[in-house]
């Protein structure tokens, strides 16, 4: 079997995470449709850590291939593992369940680059009627006066003088 994550489709660096992302193959759904099947590999700078490969991550039935939608949606997953990692530090005893999603060394790394990771769990999503990737056309400019008369343009404002 080829191992994609020599030549990934998406790679990211996240912090001191590298995170790789491909689409590996089709794969048959319960009720007869196909869902994209990733495969995906966690490294982080520390050599103690072995990198995790996983081969779990789906799309939706019908989905076409999108590694970035697939890598999305694997930052998902790994900003809930710090999130899990964060709170079983604050509660000891407990054990979150979505700090099972990856082995423990991911969830304290995803902790520790938690502001890089959210970074990228804000994007918003792009507007149903748009393409990903596509931005909106702005609207066409009023046919006012737009000139910028705020205090930090040098032009005075309306009700000033010179």
């Amino acid at each position: 079997m080829t191992n994609y994550y020599e030549d990934p489709l998406v790679t990211m660096s996240v912090g001191t995470l590298r995170i790789d992302v491909w689409y590996r193959e089709d794969r048959k759904a319960g009720d007869g449709g196909t869902r994209r099947g990733y495969g995906y590999r966690i490294a982080d700078n520390d050599p103690v850590h072995k990198p995790h490969e996983g081969t779990d991550l789906e799309s939706g039935v019908g989905a076409d291939i999108d590694v970035h939608g697939a890598m999305q949606t694997l930052i998902n997953f790994m900003s809930a593992a710090a999130d899990a990692y964060r709170y079983a530090i604050a509660n000891p005893g407990t054990s979150p369940e979505s700090l099972s999603l990856f082995p423990i060394w991911v969830g304290e790394a995803a902790y520790m680059n938690d502001t890089e990771l959210s970074v990228l769990t804000d994007v918003p999503e792009p507007f149903p009627d748009q393409p990903r990737g596509r931005p909106k056309e702005p609207e066409p400019a009023a046919d006012h006066d737009t000139v910028d008369r705020g205090p930090q343009s040098g032009l005075p404002d309306a009700g000033h003088t010179l």
